[in-house]
């Protein structure tokens, strides 16, 4: 037997032991394979749950950030928030209305250097304590809002930023100052109802005797004292007058409802004082914005204002060249206790003497004015009409430079009346 015979088994035996051990080997790595790849399946599971949990919370981040962007868009007031230096964070639309902002700012940008108006609520803000300002737009009307700022706490308990709430109180001013001016009103009317019926009577008495002494006189007094008597009784005319004019601004007045057309009372009533206009060099404008509209009123009472507006434009205005009047139409919602309510909108504009900042709380009042001829109830016939048709006033005036007078007035009567 050879030697190669006898190491035949012992190879054999090393084969088998090796491929034994590659078998088991083959059969871990296998069994690791299979780990892995269950491992694998349970690692994409969860990075696909997680994926789905992620994509859901943002869609939830995405909805709230749109739910709270509508919810800004909807409250009836402006919202600014600012960071402590200043810088402009959020906005909503309505804010962006009262600072005459044609687009939303961009974040990041300094309150203060929006505008005039952004200025003076930067400044105002700059006080924990709500204020109200007047803001100037850039169409010329003013905006009086209610401004008041609250800090926003940071996760630290340091400010992190300003809330800033603008509320529009114009409507609501307007209407304050019209309640101050109506209380006015009652008490001078009913001094001016006493004092119109204390001096009638002793006037009719004073006729009577005139009369009689004129008789007299025919008789046999000299024509020059029938003359002076003559003058005597124009006098004791001219003084009835007078108190029947202010019986006539105490009266209370019953507006009508009937359809009319703002457009051709306005140049109605422009022609019934183009004589004076043509003397003293004025030239009028109307414009208007209405379109076809159906407006129900008083057109008798609203031709008694606008010529009391006109004749108030036209005395401003001194004698020459280059005057002006400008009469603009438009419609304009008014928000009060129902909601948003159509009105409609007159100014009378004039490039006149003006009016001084001191005397413009005073232009309503009976028998206030600042010429020395005229009785002073113009305005305040102009006011009492306004209150009977439910409406009301805002001027705006510079020395110098013009007075704005704008009424509005219902663009329909209010259920129930005048308010």
């Amino acid at each position: 037997m050879t030697a190669s015979t006898l190491e035949n088994p012992h190879r054999q035996a090393d084969l088998v032991r090796a491929f034994r051990q590659f078998e088991e080997a083959s059969a871990s790595l296998g069994a690791e394979y299979a780990m892995l790849r269950g491992e694998v399946s349970r690692l994409r599971a969860e990075v696909e749950e997680k994926n789905a949990l992620l994509a859901s919370e943002m869609e939830e981040h995405r909805r709230w950030r749109m739910f709270l962007t509508e919810l800004l868009e909807r409250v009836p007031g402006g919202i600014l928030v600012t960071s402590p230096s200043g810088e402009l964070v959020a906005s909503n639309g309505e804010a962006e209305r009262m600072l005459s902002l044609g687009a939303s700012p961009s974040p990041g940008v300094l309150l203060s250097s929006l505008g005039e108006a952004g200025r003076v609520v930067a400044e105002t803000a700059d006080r924990d304590v709500c204020r109200t300002v007047a803001l100037e737009t850039v169409d010329g009307e003013t905006v009086r809002a209610e401004i008041s700022r609250s800090a926003l706490p940071g996760i630290s308990g340091e400010t992190a930023g300003y809330l800033l709430l603008l509320k529009d109180v114009t409507d609501d001013r307007l209407r304050s100052d019209q309640s101050e001016r109506d209380a006015r009103l009652v008490s001078m009317g009913e001094m001016a109802a006493r004092i119109a019926h204390e001096v009638r009577n002793p006037l009719t008495a004073c006729r009577l005797f005139l009369e009689m002494a004129i008789q007299d006189a025919r008789q046999g007094l000299p024509d020059e004292t029938l003359l002076n008597l003559g003058k005597l009784e124009g006098v004791i005319g001219a003084i009835e007058c007078t108190v029947s004019n202010m019986l006539g601004f105490i009266r209370d007045h019953r507006p009508a409802a009937v359809p009319f057309d703002p457009e051709s009372l306005a140049a109605d009533c422009v022609e019934y004082v183009r004589a004076l206009l043509t003397e003293r060099g004025i030239e009028p404008r109307i414009t208007s914005g209405l379109g076809r509209i159906e407006a129900i009123s008083d057109p008798s009472l609203l031709r008694q204002l606008f010529l009391n507006l006109l004749l108030n434009a036209i005395q401003a205005i001194p004698p020459g060249p280059g005057g002006r009047i400008d009469i603009e139409l438009s419609e304009r919602p008014v928000r009060d206790a129902g909601g948003d309510r159509p009105y409609l909108r007159f100014v009378f504009r004039d490039n006149g003497c003006g009016i001084p900042d001191a005397l413009l709380s005073r232009i309503f009042d009976p028998f206030f004015t600042t010429r020395g001829e005229g009785t002073g109830l113009g305005l305040t016939v102009v006011q009492s009409i306004l209150t009977a048709l439910g409406g009301f006033a805002e001027v705006n005036s510079r020395p110098g430079k013009g007075t704005a007078f704008s009424v509005l007035i219902p663009l329909t009567p209010c259920p129930g009346g005048a308010r």
